[in-house]
């Protein structure tokens, strides 16, 4: 995972970590954020919400690239732009 988002973010820095439901200190392991909003990047809402790893949880974690940002809205949550991963530098 950081080795996508560092790689997405020497194209381009709107690329980030996501913040679960919002949370800018629960950051998931398998879905990046696309900042597509005005101003800053870090801690906006106005996200792509992008899962890149399938089956992460299970036994065969493998590449995806699915636009969650739908799917999170209707379920009445958000995603929320981390730069870094809290803890990491």
């Amino acid at each position: 995972m950081d080795k996508l988002i560092d790689t997405l973010q020497a194209v381009d820095l709107r690329w980030g970590y996501n913040g679960k439901r919002g949370n800018s200190n629960d950051p998931s392991h398998d879905i990046a954020d696309y900042h597509y909003g005005a101003g800053l990047s870090e801690g906006s809402t106005s996200v792509y919400i992008i899962d890149i790893m399938g089956g992460h949880c299970g036994p065969d974690p493998r590449p995806t690239w699915i636009d969650q940002t739908g799917i999170t809205a209707a379920q009445g949550t958000v995603g929320r732009f981390i730069t870094r991963r809290p803890g990491r530098r």
